[in-house]
């Protein structure tokens, strides 16, 4: 018998950080009217697709990376761009980075065809669309709110009475709602550039460990990568071999 395990360590933390940091008047509100503050946000979310990419590695990542040095990232942000574009983003962000995982898992010969969502990931149908939406596949609303908490009565009731846990299982847990995805094309095309982000910041990363060189020479270093003349800045910087490396990254990745 084989297992595999696809995660993230970033889910609900990220949406949590965003109403810490930035959410102060509908924490108030919420106290106010007796509410749940991710609600009102959540109902703040902007309808079409933002023009923002985000990698949500706020904390280390989790598979396939298992990386503890890279950082998380919002691209795309111009004057334009509003508190609630990147709030969606966020929450885009931790979609792509499941969509990534069921890549993986469907390349390694095991493809998931539908999802089922509980917890407090499923008490929104908005955030439950946009996860259909940007993973391009359906999700089933369950209607559990404490998964593990079920299967351990689903366990001691088998156990107890001899009965089948599969058919517990059915007779005990019923969907509720399934949500279809709306924008798959949208966000397959998306989801192309969002795969890019990890290797690309995974370089600038690196060269900054590798060289010690400062948050100036850094942040010249990511004007240079859109520039023919890259190879000026860092020439002298870098040994030949990593130096190599680099350009063959660069030209893959940047160009």
């Amino acid at each position: 018998m084989y297992a595999t395990v696809a995660f993230s360590l970033t889910g609900g933390n990220i949406f949590k950080w965003f109403r810490d940091q930035f959410g102060d008047a509908e924490v108030e509100q919420a106290r106010k009217e007796n509410r749940d503050p991710y609600e009102i946000l959540i109902g703040q979310l902007p309808e079409k697709p933002t023009g923002l990419l985000v990698l949500p590695y706020f904390t280390p990542t989790g598979t396939p990376y298992f990386d503890v040095s890279i950082k998380g990232a919002i691209t795309g942000i111009d004057m334009s761009t509003t508190r609630a574009e990147i709030m969606k983003a966020l929450l885009e962000g931790v979609a792509f980075e499941i969509k990534l995982n069921l890549d993986i898992l469907r390349e390694s010969g095991y493809e998931v065809k539908e999802l089922r969502v509980i917890g407090g990931g499923a008490r929104s149908p908005i955030h439950v669309q946009l996860k259909a939406d940007v993973i391009g596949m359906p999700i089933t609303i369950l209607d559990v709110t404490e998964a593990g908490c079920m299967g351990v009565a689903m366990l001691a009731k088998a156990f107890a009475t001899g009965e089948n846990v599969g058919q517990i299982a059915a007779d005990w847990v019923k969907p509720v709602s399934k949500a279809e995805p709306k924008l798959k094309d949208h966000y397959d095309k998306q989801f192309e550039t969002y795969k890019k982000l990890y290797p690309a910041l995974k370089i600038i990363v690196s060269i900054i460990l590798i060289t010690k060189i400062t948050q100036n020479e850094a942040y010249i270093l990511i004007l240079s990568a859109f520039s023919a003349n890259v190879s000026l800045w860092y020439k002298g910087k870098l040994s030949g071999e990593f130096r190599q490396s680099f350009t063959f990254k660069y030209v893959r990745i940047f160009r």
